[in-house]
C-alpha cells in the first residue's frame, strides 16, 4: 500500500497498457499515485496481485503526500518541483507533460526508504 496521509482522489479507468499498484499516473487530466481496487482470482499467482489490467477501475490519489520509488528523480533536495510525463515517468527538470509536486522527504528522513521520495501533490500549484 503506498504511502499517504488521508487525501482526496478519483475513481478512473485504466487504459490500453498495465501498470503497477503505487506507481505515479497520469489518467483523465488527474495526476496521481494509483491503487488497485479489485481482487485477482486466487489462481493467478503473487506478481500479478498489484498490476492493474487494462480496462480496470481503480483509485487515484490525487491530494496529500505520498511515497513514490525515486526512479529518474535526478533532484533530491527538499522542495524541488516534480514534473511527470504523460506515460507516468517522473522528473525534476522541466515540464515533461504536467506538475506532479513538490518533494518533502527524501531517503533517510522520517522513516523514508531507500530509492523512495515523499512529494506533496498539494504543490503542484506553487511552481511554473
Amino acid at each position: 500500500m503506498p504511502y499517504n496521509r488521508p487525501g482526496a482522489g478519483v475513481y478512473v479507468v485504466n487504459g490500453a497498457s498495465a501498470i503497477n499498484h503505487g506507481s505515479p499516473q497520469v489518467n483523465a487530466g488527474f495526476v496521481g499515485v494509483a491503487v488497485k481496487q479489485q481482487n485477482r482470482a486466487w489462481d493467478q499467482g503473487l506478481a500479478n496481485q498489484a498490476v492493474i489490467d487494462p480496462n480496470e477501475p481503480y483509485y487515484l490519489i490525487t491530494k496529500g503526500v505520498v511515497q513514490v520509488p525515486n526512479t529518474g528523480i535526478t533532484a533530491n533536495v527538499k522542495g524541488d518541483p516534480i514534473y511527470i510525463s504523460a506515460a507516468g515517468a517522473l522528473t525534476a527538470t522541466g515540464p515533461a507533460g504536467g506538475k506532479f509536486g513538490r518533494i518533502v522527504e527524501v531517503a533517510g528522513q522520517r522513516g523514508v526508504p531507500a530509492n523512495k521520495v515523499r512529494i506533496d501533490l498539494d504543490a503542484k500549484d506553487s511552481f511554473v
